[in-house]
Order: C-alpha cells, then structure tokens, then sequence
C-alpha cells in the first residue's frame, strides 16, 4: 500500500524565505506571498495584474513545487483584483506540476470579476474553489495523497 511522502519543512521554509515580491508599475500594484504549513504550499496573489508573474519568482516556485514534490497548493484569490490571461497561465502551470505527481490544488474566494474570467476561459474545470482559507485548508488536509 502506497504511502504519503514526508515533507521535509525546514528545507521548504529555507526555499520560500523571502519568496515574496510586490510590484508598482502603470498598470501594476501586486504582491505574491508564499508560505507553507501542515504540507499546504499556499500561493497569496494580491492586487491589479496586468503583466505575467515575475520570471524569477516564478521559476524559484517552480523549482520549491517539484523538488519537494509539492502535493497540496492553495492559491489564495481573496484579495486579487484583477489577472491578465498571462497570469492565468501560470495557475495552470502550477496546477500542472501540482497534477502531474498526483497532488491537488485549492483556489481561494477568487472576487466575482476574477472567477468569471477564470469560468469563461475554462479554467473551473482544473481546480476547485473554496469560499475561504479554512475550508480549502480542511479539504486539502482530508486528501489522503498517495506516491505514485
């Protein structure tokens, strides 16, 4: 019988310390927080996105997804104000590092606008939405994730 892989927090927490990026543009004001906690690697996106996910803190999240094989994502919507499709795309890519080694993903009160967008481009047929932390925490916690 297959069994749930450890998560080893220290190296994790080591990986995400400062892995927080606000920017100030024209068309932008965002921040991207991460943190993780009882094995739910959580993904806050704040404020107006126009432009894609910085390149560097995209690839760094990436790198922390699949070297600690990352089997539970929240993706915290509550406070975005808005996402370009661009932004969109790296939701999907993160769902599909998460999907690829049999994990699962969490989207948090995305507003109204948002999920409307998110629905209209098909992306609700990816991942599940909750309307707030606790109840996407509780569902991911009772996931029993398995190695492949």
């Amino acid at each position: 019988m297959p069994t749930e892989l450890p998560v080893p927090n220290n190296d994790i927490i080591k990986a995400l310390k400062e892995l927080t990026v606000s920017g100030a543009t024209v068309d932008d004001r965002y921040q991207l927080n991460v943190s993780f906690s009882d094995e739910i690697l959580t993904l806050k996106i704040m404020g107006f996105l126009l432009q894609p996910i910085p390149l560097e803190f995209s690839n760094r999240f990436e790198h922390v997804m699949a070297s600690h094989q990352i089997r539970r994502l929240m993706i915290d919507l509550s406070e975005c104000t808005y996402m370009s499709s661009a932004v969109m795309s790296y939701l999907v890519k993160y769902f599909d590092i998460t999907n690829d080694i049999g994990g699962t993903v969490a989207v948090v009160r995305p507003p109204a606008k948002v999920l409307a967008v998110l629905k209209a481009i098909g992306l609700d047929t990816f991942f599940t939405f909750y309307p707030s932390v606790t109840e996407a925490r509780t569902a991911l916690a009772q996931i029993r994730i398995s190695l492949p």
